[in-house]
């Protein structure tokens, strides 16, 4: 019973410590500035609405980025 205990407890300390050392590198870098920000990070959205993870412009520009670069290593492994 002691070892499931331990173990339930590491989890929940480590999922803490994992979240707060997120929360102060996003502070740090100036990703967000207050609580309210990272919450809305959290979930996907800025205050805005818009999401905050990536453009559809961006995302479109990354693929083409790749696909460049498959085409470019398939024409030099022929």
């Amino acid at each position: 019973m002691k070892k499931i205990a331990l173990i339930v407890l590491l989890t929940i300390g480590m999922s803490l410590s994992f979240a707060s050392i997120g929360l102060a590198i996003l502070l740090a870098t100036g990703a967000v500035q207050n609580i309210d920000e990272a919450k809305a990070l959290l979930r996907g959205e800025l205050p805005g609405g818009e999401s905050a993870f990536l453009k559809l412009d961006e995302l479109e520009e990354a693929q083409d980025g790749l696909l460049l670069l498959q085409q470019q290593r398939r024409r030099r492994c022929v």
